[in-house]
């Protein structure tokens, strides 16, 4: 069996051959490290298009949080008084000609969602 500091030396390789942080290996005994050292070679390296993934996903769940209470959904559009208003865009009763059941019958249509 490898001692500590070559498990540690390995285990530090393989992670930077996959791309990922480096696991905390101290206070590690030789068992753990060896079983770190194995989940590290069975896992898929990460690539560019992992990275932007989760890099979108970030995106995605930060502007969820600055959503208005009523938005329009992906690919739809409202005529409205403010004029035409297009996905992510806010969107208020008083700009609809039938006022809150207009909004409501725009929410049960599934162009409008609430944030």
């Amino acid at each position: 069996m490898p001692s500590n500091n070559e498990l540690k030396a390995s285990i530090k390789t393989e992670a930077e051959a996959k791309g990922v942080d480096v696991p905390v290996t101290e206070g590690k005994n030789n068992a753990e490290l060896a079983d770190i050292l194995k989940g590290l070679k069975l896992s898929v390296p990460s690539t560019d298009a992992d990275k932007e993934a989760a890099d979108k996903e970030a995106a995605d769940k930060e502007a969820a949080k600055k959503r208005p209470p009523f938005y329009i959904a992906e690919n739809k559009s409202v005529t409205s008084r403010k004029g035409t208003l297009n996905e992510g865009d806010e969107i208020k009763a008083e700009y609809l000609g039938g006022g809150k059941q207009s909004l409501d019958a725009h929410i049960k249509a599934g162009n409008v969602l609430k944030g």
